[in-house]
């Protein structure tokens, strides 16, 4: 095929009713990864638009700069590496079809149509098939907004880029005029399959294959071994320093499935076996794949430093979720300020029994409106800049806005939070699905979180920060289609033990972590009593950053008096014991603080005559 995707036939065809100029050859751009990408004129129309030039501004990795300062790619350049993949794809696709080993696939099915003006069926297909998957590619990150696997993903503050519908409209309508009356007047079904492909998740869930006319390009485009990662996995490595080596041939063995295979019809399929024995060339390819996004998410993704400044971002952008929310509230209903002040929990109870229920749904919708055109507007450096300068006015007098201040000049100068604990035993991660719907919800988070400062003393809440990731690993490597002796099925499920080592070993990669201030993490009283706090409600064995397991409040508190006492070692274990087995009365239905425990330890201490 030629390297632009389209013949010249094919572009006098005008495929979805794109008027052929359009479909010309504009461009070549130069690319550290690709070499040269190439670009058409309706292509070369859409990167100029805002949208997408905004995606200059959006780093690939996010905080992973901090930890590995050449990470600072941006998604503007791997959604035209992308644009290439995708072609290279399709071209071994396509030409596997005359090689050595043809299969019989879902392409040869439009050999067997009708020639209509000069063209036969399949090479109209063909031309529709090409400008969709190069345009899905160039726009499968259009939605995409400054740590947006963070903010979305992770901490759930908002709806996620691919299903994100309004953000999708909102998006395409500010694109070019020029391209917006380019597909005025094309196929209506075109928009609403690069809708589908960019926006490929409904509910968290990956959209059903039948959701698409051409199914194999939404495999092109997003998913396992597909454009996305072909490029940003060779473009992070690169970036990170790490090494990276495939090899391209084990991309000539696959192919489209017939309509007539009964579970995965019209879909990209790698042959993994010919004449009954394994292609170890082409599963070895698979397996790299597999191990290279495992170490990306050991070395890179989940590298403490990244997570620390993850986890600022996200407390920080609740705080700002909180100012934008009690200024509505100030403009609304000014007396409930000046009655009750201006903590968010408080006077969001307050509003809401002064006002209908709705009130406080239709104040979130606004914030969170905010939130995202703030986001959309701005590149990851600009954002933090931009709440920066927005929390310098009168900082001094806010605790708020000098916590949003704080949080936000530390990203952007490394100043960041050190882990202080953390959860990472097979026990717990037996736990993961079940912490993460439990805890997911922002605003039970943080309440969390703040329990666990209040009961520590921290005057300066937002201070801790706890880690609790999504257990649903980004591995969809894992579930490439392969054909296995005329068997279609995941490469994950055909029993190759070492493609299930290494999903087992990324299973093993995720924990809950505990990160906290500087200041805070340089106590270890403090750091403990916050992690004894945590995994007393979080149901976990917490240990801290040495590996050292953290005992219960109740015993730091028994072990703190017997030091301070200096009692021997039988008094001490019968202190411990007593204090396991005390009444501690909440006040005002809040936990004890790590100090009401002690106190309490204390009296009972004496009245056993452990302590004078």
């Amino acid at each position: 095929m030629p390297k632009w995707g389209l013949t010249e036939a094919q572009i006098r065809a005008e495929p979805w009713g794109i008027a052929s100029e359009w479909l010309a050859p504009l461009k070549t751009i130069t690319d550290p990864i690709h070499g040269d990408v190439y670009v058409n004129r309706l292509e070369a129309a859409i990167l100029d638009g805002r949208p997408m030039q905004r995606l200059r501004r959006v780093r690939q990795l996010g905080t992973a700069h901090l930890v590995y300062p050449g990470a600072t790619h941006s998604r503007f350049s791997h959604s035209l590496g992308a644009v290439r993949a995708a072609q290279d794809l399709l071209d071994a696709v396509v030409d596997a079809r005359t090689g050595p080993h043809p299969a019989e696939d879902h392409l040869s099915e439009w050999d067997r149509e009708d020639v209509l003006d000069g063209l036969t069926t399949y090479d109209r297909e063909l031309a529709r098939v090409t400008v969709l998957a190069r345009l899905g590619a160039l726009l499968h990150d259009l939605t995409h907004i400054p740590f947006g696997h963070t903010i979305e993903d992770d901490l759930r503050i908002l709806p996620s880029h691919d299903g994100n519908g309004d953000r999708f409209d909102r998006l395409w309508s500010e694109m070019p005029a020029e391209v917006q009356e380019v597909f005025a007047q094309t196929d209506a079904d075109l928009r609403e399959q690069l809708m589908r492909l960019v926006v490929s998740k409904r509910d968290d869930k990956q959209r059903p294959p039948d959701d698409y006319t051409y199914p194999f390009v939404a495999d092109i485009v997003g998913n396992t071994i597909c454009a996305d990662l072909i490029d940003y996995l060779e473009r992070d490595h690169r970036a990170t320093g790490l090494p990276f080596a495939v090899g391209d041939r084990f991309k000539n063995d696959f192919y489209v499935s017939p309509t007539s295979e009964k579970y995965f019809p019209r879909r990209m399929v790698i042959r993994i076996t010919r004449g009954g024995q394994e292609r170890h060339d082409v599963v070895t390819e698979l397996l790299k794949y597999l191990r290279y996004r495992y170490e990306l998410s050991e070395r890179v993704l989940i590298h403490h430093a990244k997570l620390a400044a993850d986890a600022m971002i996200g407390k920080l952008l609740e705080m700002w979720a909180d100012a934008l929310w009690v200024h509505e509230v100030a403009a609304r209903a000014p007396a409930l300020v000046d009655a009750f002040g201006r903590d968010a929990g408080s006077l969001r109870m307050q509003y809401a029994k002064s006002n209908p229920a709705t009130s406080c749904e239709d104040l979130d919708s606004l914030v969170s409106t905010r939130i995202e055109n703030e986001l959309l507007r701005r590149g990851d450096d600009g954002f933090l800049e931009y709440l920066r300068d927005w929390a310098s006015d009168a900082a001094d007098s806010d605790g708020r806005k000098r916590g949003i201040l704080e949080l936000s000049s530390g990203v952007l100068d490394r100043a960041l939070f050190k882990p202080i604990g953390y959860a990472a035993a097979a026990s717990d991660r037996a736990l993961a699905g079940r912490l993460f719907d439990e805890w997911k919800d922002r605003d039970k988070r943080r309440q969390l979180e703040e329990s666990a400062a209040r009961c520590a003393g921290l005057d300066r809440r937002w201070q801790c920060v706890i880690w609790i990731p999504a257990p649903k690993m980004r591995l969809k490597v894992a579930e490439v289609l392969v054909d296995q002796d005329g068997r279609i099925n995941q490469l994950d499920r055909v029993g190759n033990e070492r493609a299930r080592d290494i999903y087992r070993a990324h299973e093993q990669l995720w924990s809950v972590s505990v990160f906290a201030h500087a200041d805070v993490a340089s106590d270890a009283r403090t750091s403990s009593i916050l992690l004894a706090f945590l995994g007393e409600e979080l149901g976990l064995r917490l240990s801290d950053k040495n590996g050292d397991p953290i005992e219960s409040l109740r015993s730091l508190a028994a072990v703190e008096l017997a030091r301070e006492r200096k009692l021997d070692h039988e008094r001490t274990d019968k202190l411990r014991e007593i204090a396991a087995n005390a009444e501690i009365a909440a006040h005002d239905g809040l936990r004890p603080t790590f100090e009401e425990i002690k106190s309490r330890v204390l009296q009972l201490g004496k009245a056993e005559d452990l302590l004078a």
